[in-house]
């Protein structure tokens, strides 16, 4: 069954992403999310799910595709951002800072990961 999809396409901090604004039921989103981030379809990185808010005065819930927790997704605004270098065994590693009142995110760009 074919059915049309409303959908924003953005690229937060180079991350493709899609966010879908029709509503459809919750098991029906791994499908819809494969096929949009195809290469074939809209091609993206990951695919997230507006929703009605569960909490008064939001104005949306975000449910993404996989599960997983959408930095770029918070919304309140950082109090700082820093650009930082560390040396870490013989290498410099260029990172970004991003302060909230009482946490951070870490955004590091890396080649590969492993396994520890």
């Amino acid at each position: 069954m074919r059915r049309e999809i409303d959908f924003i396409k953005c690229n937060p901090t180079q991350n493709m992403t899609i966010l879908v604004q029709t509503q459809h039921s919750v098991d029906e989103y791994p499908r819809i999310a494969t096929r949009l981030v195809s290469y074939d379809s809209v091609h993206a990185e990951q695919v997230g799910f507006i929703e009605k808010p569960y909490q008064y005065g939001a104005s949306a819930h975000l449910h993404m595709a996989g599960g997983e927790f959408c930095g770029n997704a918070c919304m309140p605004l950082p109090l700082k951002l820093e650009r930082q270098v560390i040396a870490y065994e013989g290498s410099e590693w260029s990172l970004v800072v991003i302060r909230y009142g009482d946490f951070f995110h870490v955004v590091i760009e890396v080649n590969r990961f492993m396994e520890l």
